[in-house]
C-alpha cells in the first residue's frame, strides 16, 4: 500500500490543535484547543534544550508526545544511524543521524542542522522536524524572554521580529 501526503495534510493530519506551545525550561508542552481548552504533557528534563548558538532540539520521545496527542498511534525505532518513526506501524518519517537526509512517506526531505544521537537518545532541530511535518517558519515563534516555542495554526500579523497571533 503507498501512501502519499502533501506536508499541509501531514500537519492538518498529525496537528490539529489550534495551538502547541512547548515550553523549554519546564520541558512541557501545551495544547491550545479551538475551544479554549489547555491539554499539557511533560517531557523528560533536558528533552527539549537550546544549544549554544541558539537552535532548540527535542528528544524522539517528547516529539512523540506532540504527535500522539490526538489520538495518533505514532512510534519510533533507532537503530543506531536511523531513525524510522512510524504510524500504526507503517513506516512514515526516516531520518538517517549521519547524513541528515529524510524521508517522508516516499518523499526527500532535508534537515539543514545537525542531528544529535547521544547514547542511543536522539534529539531533532525542532524548527526543521516542524518543518518537515507542513509547519512554515512563519508558524514556529520563538520567545527567548519565556523561553516558549508557539506553533501556531494561522499567524495574523507579521513584523520582521515578531509574529502577531490571538
Amino acid at each position: 500500500m503507498l501512501f502519499i501526503f502533501i506536508p499541509s495534510e501531514v500537519k492538518a493530519e498529525v496537528f490539529n490543535k489550534e495551538q502547541i506551545n512547548i515550553d523549554i525550561n519546564k520541558s512541557s508542552i501545551n495544547f491550545i484547543g479551538s475551544d479554549g481548552s489547555i491539554t499539557t504533557e511533560k517531557c523528560d528534563d533536558g528533552s527539549i534544550f537550546t544549544d549554544t548558538k541558539g537552535l532548540t532540539y527535542i528528544s524522539a520521545d517528547s516529539l512523540l508526545k506532540i504527535l500522539n496527542n490526538n489520538e495518533n498511534s505514532f512510534s519510533y525505532n533507532f537503530d543506531g544511524e536511523t531513525l524510522y518513526i512510524n504510524k500504526n506501524e507503517e513506516y512514515y518519517l526516516k531520518i538517517n543521524t549521519d547524513t541528515s537526509a529524510a524521508d517522508l512517506c516516499g518523499e526527500s526531505k532535508s534537515i539543514q542542522k545537525c542531528i544529535i544521537n547521544t547514547d542511543g537518545n536522539v534529539f531533532l532541530p525542532l524548527r526543521d522536524i516542524m518543518n518537515i511535518f507542513g509547519y512554515e517558519d512563519s508558524e514556529i515563534i520563538y520567545q527567548p524572554n519565556l523561553k516558549t516555542i508557539s506553533l501556531n495554526k494561522q499567524p495574523l500579523f507579521e513584523t520582521d521580529k515578531i509574529t502577531v497571533t490571538d
